[in-house]
């Protein structure tokens, strides 16, 4: 039998294997973009400077001037010292933040594609049985369909080879039967293609037939069929 590549079941089974593997290749790329961003992310925003021992100097500079290690005018002087290199941490940690704030909207936006992907994944999954259980009865039915006919076939064939065999035997006696020769018995499957082909007189079979001794005109029927083949070749 050749592939039924245009058949319904199996072209949805193909476009469902095909929209699977798309939506795969959409979550790997969408993947690897939301980690380069986390990268970014947290790499960037380690960059940010602190300010909290700022604080811990002022602390330390005014219990030096209560102690009396040094005198209100250093105070002040270096007072002003940690309020610039204050200012100038905070523009930078500022600066980083921005750089921060630049890379989130992205990730965001990313992340949200990524679950909605996943989502989409889950369902095609979920539908994967189904299509696959279509193809396979599809193809099922185109088989079946081929078989019921060569039973057909085969059942014409044995006719042919009786009313040979009833020739032979009448022109010198050879007997070619075999061991059984009343009948022909092939199992059916449950497919709409084996319903019409179902023997009536043997239900589970597609080739029922059965030659009883009070009727012969199967084989009358088919013995002048023969004849008349064998005397178109001169036999």
């Amino acid at each position: 039998m050749k592939p039924a590549e245009n058949t319904p079941a199996l072209g949805a089974h193909i476009k469902h294997q095909k929209a699977l593997s798309a939506l795969r290749r959409q979550i790997t790329s969408i993947q690897d973009k939301v980690d380069e961003q986390a990268r970014i992310e947290g790499e960037t925003a380690a960059k940010i400077p602190t300010v909290n021992g700022f604080d811990v100097e002022l602390e330390d500079l005014a219990a030096a001037e209560v102690l009396g290690k040094i005198t209100p005018a250093e105070h002040k002087t270096r007072r002003e010292e940690i309020a610039k290199r204050r200012a100038s941490t905070e523009r930078t940690a500022a600066a980083i933040e921005k750089e921060v704030a630049a890379v989130r909207p992205a990730l965001g936006g990313l992340r949200r594609l990524l679950t909605q992907a996943k989502a989409d994944l889950e369902k095609l999954e979920r539908d994967t049985s189904d299509r696959y259980g279509d193809a396979l009865l599809e193809q099922a039915e185109l088989v079946g369909a081929e078989y019921a006919a060569a039973a057909l076939e085969v059942w014409r064939r044995y006719l042919q080879l009786r009313a040979l065999h009833g020739f032979l035997l009448a022109a010198r006696g050879r007997d070619i039967a075999g061991l059984q020769m009343y009948g022909l018995l092939l199992p059916t499957f449950s497919l709409e293609s084996h319903k019409d082909f179902e023997s009536g007189t043997w239900p589970g079979f597609v080739c029922g037939w059965e030659l009883v001794a009070n009727d012969n005109r199967p084989l009358q029927a088919a013995a002048e069929v023969e004849r008349e083949r064998l005397r178109a070749l001169g036999i």
